[in-house]
């Protein structure tokens, strides 16, 4: 029954109840076959949202069935579209709080359990302030994905990274990564930091060495020695031994209270135990 009414054309719509009060109720509702619809429920009560729950409902006349809940998570997002031979839901659950981190998912729908979920890559590492939508490309449907990056926590305006899902073979395929302009230095050491997860270490370290030199970050000890030790890094992995024992020391000297210099202690004495015995380090 629900894969009929889903087949059928379907419209978004939005309301907020009770915004100024303590308690709030959001509904979003997609609009199925004749009066089915879903209805996606954010319950949240407390002024700063300490408790908040997110389920979301079939809704037909006086029906109602409950296809899922989660206790700590909003719906901030609900549509639908068809991949492939399916038509699928698209689901925005982010987490409550003062942040928001999104866990997008796709659901299918079958005879048997009427729900059921296809594609939730982000459970374990959430889309900081992330945004899931559909569009359309060459007559088929592709989602697009984005989130803020900020690995070294160095705050905003953070660096936006954008891929798309599309539906290949049965299953959603990510693209690479696509990334908004890096203006700031923190933007640059977050896009040198995708550089070295992406095996750019030239790049990244081109990178790194900017936003040291350009000092912006000297106030910041935590931070500082966190983009000397990535620095450091870089010269690990392209092998420049001499000049990453050079930074080492400097990280150590200059920031000796840091975990990144106690990461650098104890690759020095690595690199010294390579060096007696002449291995490589």
């Amino acid at each position: 029954m629900l894969r009929e009414l889903l087949m059928a054309g379907c419209v978004m719509s939005f309301t907020l109840v009770s915004a100024w009060a303590t308690d709030t109720s959001q509904v979003l509702t997609l609009r199925l076959k004749g009066e089915a619809r879903l209805v996606a429920h954010t319950e949240t009560s407390g002024r700063f949202d300490e408790n908040v729950s997110g389920r979301i409902s079939l809704e037909n006349g006086d029906e109602q069935r409950i296809l899922e809940e989660r206790t700590g998570y909003r719906v901030v997002s609900l549509d639908s579209a068809k991949f492939g031979d399916h038509r699928m839901i698209v689901v925005g659950w982010a987490s409550g709080g003062q942040g928001r981190y999104l866990r997008p998912a796709v659901y299918v729908t079958d005879d048997r359990s009427g729900w059921t979920p296809v594609w939730r890559p982000f459970q374990d590492e959430p889309l900081l302030d992330g945004e899931v939508r559909i569009r359309q490309e060459e007559g088929r449907s592709v989602l697009t994905i984005s989130e803020d990056l900020d690995p070294h926590d160095s705050g905003p305006p953070r660096l936006r990274r954008l891929r798309t899902g599309r539906w290949q073979s049965g299953q959603f395929r990510l693209s690479k990564s696509e990334y908004g302009p890096a203006e700031t230095m923190g933007q640059k050491a977050s896009l040198a930091r995708e550089y070295f997860l992406d095996g750019k270490i030239e790049a990244s370290l081109d990178l790194y060495n900017q936003v040291l030199s350009s000092g912006t970050f000297g106030q910041d000890r935590r931070l500082a020695a966190e983009l000397h030790r990535a620095a450091a890094l870089c010269l690990e992995s392209l092998g420049r031994t001499a000049t990453e024992r050079t930074a080492l020391k400097a990280l150590i000297r200059n920031y000796p209270e840091t975990d990144p210099a106690r990461h650098a202690a104890n690759r020095l004495l690595r690199i010294r135990a390579s060096d007696l015995d002449g291995r490589k380090p």
